[in-house]
């Protein structure tokens, strides 16, 4: 029931983010068109206030992507992740392609996982999140990474092959990006791909990645990350190229 509600929770969220998005939209939409503005200097974490570090319901505006994201400490980093999410998402208007990489490394079971598609009636977005549990837990409920445990991501949302935003290259535990706009279908959601460079903590941690990519259900082949749902591996760096759908496998 606990989870019930933390997802029903998570979900009503989004989508309240969305219906301000509806009423505000054409206003961000004017705010992304401006040019760049020259970058203040940056505000220590310590000195910004509370709504600065998480913003409205989690969610703030990023100036250099040009898209909302989720705050490094959004209120849902205290409930975790499991399957039943996905599942509750589509009550919600959230329509979305998924995949489940798991692999186990230094004595915890690890889910690095990937979204993209619509958020709500009027926003499109990406996601790739990184999650650990106990080894061998049987509960397939998985904590948000600590601090300890950043990984480095960023990634490239294409829409018919072409840019849509870029979200850049950071370390954190939850890369998101949302932008004003709808895919064609709803419910086919293989007009966006994803090409995304996650960096792994050592050699080890990225050659199990690398097996989990290659499992049944997950089943990236090494390439050029250029073809859809392939892969290629620099250094303890891994670039994907991701298109299909796999929420029913992985």
């Amino acid at each position: 029931m606990f989870k019930s509600i933390v997802s029903f929770v998570m979900a009503f969220v989004i989508l309240s983010v969305c219906v301000v998005g509806l009423n505000f939209g054409k206003a961000f939409e004017a705010k992304a068109a401006q040019p760049a503005a020259v970058e203040a200097a940056a505000v220590p974490q310590e000195e910004k206030s509370f709504w600065q570090r998480v913003g409205i319901l989690g969610f703030l505006w990023d100036d250099q992507d040009k898209v909302f994201y989720s705050a490094h400490e959004a209120w849902q980093r205290n409930f975790g992740y499991n399957k039943f999410y996905d599942f509750a998402a589509q009550f919600f208007l959230l329509y979305y392609d998924t995949c489940r990489v798991k692999f186990n490394y230094g004595g915890r079971d690890w889910l690095v996982q990937f979204w993209k598609g619509q958020y709500g009636l009027i926003l499109m977005g990406a996601e790739v999140g990184v999650y650990s549990k106990n080894e061998g837990q049987s509960i397939q409920h998985y904590e948000c990474a600590d601090d300890e445990n950043l990984f480095s991501l960023g990634y490239t949302i294409y829409s018919h092959d072409k840019v849509l935003f870029v979200r850049t290259y950071q370390e954190t535990w939850w890369l998101t990006g949302f932008v004003v706009g709808k895919i064609d279908k709803f419910s086919d959601r293989s007009q966006l791909s994803m090409k995304i460079r996650i960096t792994l903590k050592d050699e080890g941690m990225k050659d199990e990645f690398v097996k989990a990519l290659q499992a049944p259900g997950v089943g990236f082949k090494e390439g050029n990350a250029e073809d859809k749902d392939t892969f290629y591996v620099l250094g303890n760096d891994v670039y994907i190229m991701w298109n299909t759908d796999r929420n029913k496998t992985s």
